[in-house]
This record gives C-alpha cells, sequence and structure tokens, in this order.
C-alpha cells in the first residue's frame, strides 16, 4: 500500500518557474510563483483517505529558465531512521532511483503480517541488507588479503628453495673435486 502524505509543504527558493494549480478543487486554483512563499496543504480528509481536490501541479517554465522549489511531505507516521539511511543509499547505487523491487518487497511484507509488523519487518530489512553486503564485501577483501599472501609466501619459499638447491649443487661439485684430488695414484 502506498501512504498518502497528511501534508505538504511547498516554498518557492526563485521568482521564475511555473504556477502551482489545483485543478481538481471545486473552483481549480493557480499560485504563482513568489521567492520564499510556502503553500502548506493537506492531503487527506478527517477520515485519512486522500483528498483529490489537492492534487497538484507545478507547471514547466519558460525555456532557459530553472525553477528551484522546495517540498516537503509530512507522513502521519514518522519515517524510520533506517528508511531515512538506507533507502536513498540504495537509491544513489542505482542512479537515483529507487528500483521497484523494494516497493514490492515492503507491499509483499504488509500484506502478509499487517501494517505494524510489516513496516518493522521492511525497517529491519532495510538494516540488515547493507550489513551483509558489508560483510560479504569485509569477507571478499580477507580472502583477496589472504591469497596475495600466500602467494607470496609460495614465491619466498620456492625462490629460497631453488637457492637452497643451487647452494647444495655447488657445494657437492667441490667436496667431489676435493675427494678426487685427495686420492693418491700408486
Amino acid at each position: 500500500p502506498y501512504y498518502t502524505p497528511m501534508a505538504t509543504i511547498i516554498v518557492f527558493l526563485t521568482e521564475n518557474g511555473g504556477p502551482v494549480v489545483y485543478p481538481s478543487s471545486s473552483t481549480p486554483v493557480k499560485v504563482l510563483p513568489q521567492k520564499g512563499m510556502a503553500i502548506v496543504h493537506h492531503n487527506t480528509d478527517e477520515k485519512n483517505q486522500m483528498d483529490m481536490s489537492t492534487v497538484h501541479a507545478l507547471l514547466p517554465v519558460k525555456e532557459g529558465e530553472a525553477a528551484y522549489v522546495a517540498r516537503k511531505y509530512v507522513f502521519t507516521t514518522p519515517v524510520s531512521t533506517a528508511r531515512r539511511v538506507a533507502l536513498p543509499v540504495f537509491a544513489f547505487a542505482f542512479g537515483g532511483k529507487l528500483p521497484g523491487v523494494f516497493s514490492v518487497f515492503h507491499d509483499m511484507l504488509v500484506e502478509k503480517f499487517g501494517v505494524e509488523d510489516g513496516n518493522t519487518y521492511f525497517d529491519k530489512a532495510c538494516q540488515f541488507i547493507p550489513l551483509l553486503l558489508v560483510a560479504c564485501l569485509v569477507q571478499y577483501l580477507v580472502n583477496y588479503v589472504r591469497e596475495q599472501l600466500e602467494g607470496n609466501n609460495k614465491n619466498k619459499s620456492s625462490k629460497s628453495g631453488e637457492k637452497e638447491k643451487k647452494g647444495q649443487d655447488t657445494k657437492k661439485q667441490p667436496s667431489s673435486k676435493k675427494g678426487k684430488k685427495g686420492t693418491k695414484k700408486d
């Protein structure tokens, strides 16, 4: 389920830009931008159902202009810290847009366990998934470093083994020569 914000706050940060329109209200409303002006409206009625008269749109700006608007949505229940931290990180990893699998996963948990428990489990997943990813990354790095160290140790031991072998060969040759020199001819 999608939770409708209880209220919306829109703040115009520039003079230029398109107006905000409310086409579904009993008499359509158009609000022209003024820098620093804020529009506050409730999105739900007294039964917490969406009020269709609050559906609004920001009309496009003139070509070559930029409009800056800040929006704040107020929900009846606060967004958990896990969601405020983890979901933007996930969205950043996917180019700024949260993949739909997160919404599907959340909706599945809410349908299966109810709103309260489903949200709790989703929050726990938002904490667990990053920890699992970090643990996997650490394990990968540990294995990589271990392989590098073992590879270096094998190379050193094989090189030192070769040196010892060469040293033994060179030691054997002089001793065999000495044995030949030390024998007397009768």
